[in-house]
């Protein structure tokens, strides 16, 4: 299972760097471009592209502290301890932009609401009342079409199952979630792609409850999101010919590309244990 795992993880990923045809071929740019500017399904995407070519530029180095200090002190901050660390390790500009755009601190003072929208360089350009402009390259466009539909397709139907109470109940709050995690908990940690580098603990109920940090719904959000920064990509799956398996894997690349990207994976599996669904294995790590 371990393989299993880094591999779909590493195909998720792969998946980024593919090539990519026209959007909707029957929409021509005009079409695309207010598409952009007013459907919701874009606004994740636009909320990205702020992130990453706004707000990273405008972060000083003598803010740096500063700002992860007031994330810290968040919910958000509390949360993702470990991830504000890495942060602070790696004293990254559009890393720690992203941290800015997922704690939601972004919206305090780099809101950007599009008032015009045109195609230029294979990118489709918002501008704002302060003409302040981003670009959504066409790739992006192409990619959050076909990938972002098809998995926000396949979330819709997993919730129209009985897997969808659970969930509901699952991303209440964090007694409710630890309620719902089996006693028997399995995690699996890889560093690398080598199968002696990883590490497997069965958790008890105190260790589980000691260590717990809640995931809301909007953790286990669907789809694609590209930036000059990275790319992350999530879905939901059932496993093959078994319904009372559930998988939800999340794999990210940052400080670019291939071939300098860090990829990071998640894939956290729910069991119909008796009737009653629990999360019962979370394996997660870096290829």
């Amino acid at each position: 299972m371990n393989k299993n795992v880094r591999f779909v993880a590493l195909g998720i990923v792969c998946l980024f760097i593919l090539p990519l045809g026209m959007i909707a071929q029957n929409l021509n740019k005009e079409e695309i471009c207010k598409r952009i500017k007013t459907d919701d399904f874009y606004t994740d995407i636009i909320k990205e592209c702020v992130a990453y070519q706004i707000v990273a530029q405008k972060i000083l180095a003598s803010d740096y502290d500063k700002i992860l200090e007031i994330i810290s002190k968040s919910d958000f901050g509390i949360e993702n301890k470990n991830r504000i660390e890495y942060v602070k390790q790696k004293r990254n500009k559009q890393i720690l932009a992203g941290l800015i755009l997922d704690s939601g601190l972004w919206k305090e003072k780099f809101v950007f609401v599009p008032e015009k929208c045109y195609y230029s360089d294979e990118a489709y350009c918002l501008v704002d009342k302060s003409n302040r402009k981003i670009r959504i390259p066409e790739y992006a466009v192409n990619k959050q079409e076909t990938d972002g539909r098809s998995a926000k397709k396949v979330f819709e139907d997993l919730m129209n199952t009985d897997f969808g109470p659970f969930f509901n109940d699952f991303v209440k709050d964090r007694e409710t979630q630890l309620s719902l995690v089996n006693k028997s908990f399995r995690m699996e940690y890889s560093s690398s792609d080598e199968e002696a580098d990883v590490e497997v603990t069965e958790k008890n109920e105190k260790e589980i409850s000691d260590s717990w940090i809640f995931k809301s719904a909007e953790y286990f959000k669907v789809g694609l999101d590209i930036t000059e920064a990275g790319s992350r990509f999530a879905e939901w799956e059932f496993e093959e010919n078994d319904k009372n398996v559930v998988r939800y894997i999340t794999a990210y690349s940052v400080e670019g590309g291939a071939p300098d990207w860090y990829v990071f994976f998640s894939t956290y599996i729910f069991k119909k244990i008796n009737g009653k669904w629990m999360l019962c294995e979370l394996a997660e790590g870096w290829i």
